[in-house]
């Protein structure tokens, strides 16, 4: 008489089980970890775009360098794709005679945890 069974134990079944279930688990943590990580990165790449064209703009306008008062002015840019509302903000600073310090600030409205900041001066007496 054959007493030899076939097939695998259920601790055989619930161990490769398991083994699976952890390498499923593993890889979704790391896709969701990539589409968050890509999320930021469009966020960012949005927010480089708005505060190049504001940099642009000045750069552009010699007249607007010179007229260029101190203080701060702030406004909300919603960007034509994907609707994304960015709060856009530029504070101006006299430190000499002849030389502005520009800062500049964008951050997403629906995360404000990843505002970006640019400072640069421009030298009336060098022109840039």
């Amino acid at each position: 008489m054959n007493t030899k069974k076939k097939g695998f134990s259920l601790i055989e079944v619930l161990l490769a089980m398991a083994i699976s279930l952890f390498i499923i688990l593993g890889a979704i943590c790391a896709l969701l970890q990539s589409l968050n990580v890509k999320n930021r990165v469009e966020l960012r790449d949005q927010l480089y775009q708005v505060i190049s064209a504001q940099i642009e703009g000045i750069r552009h306008e010699p007249s607007s360098l010179s007229n260029l008062k101190e203080g701060k002015a702030t406004e909300l840019i919603v960007k034509e794709t994907g609707g994304q509302k960015i709060w856009l903000s530029q504070e101006v600073k006299n430190l000499d005679l002849g030389l502005k310090e520009i800062k500049i600030s964008a951050y997403p409205q629906s995360k404000p945890a990843l505002k970006t900041n640019i400072i640069f001066y421009f030298s009336q007496d060098l022109g840039f």
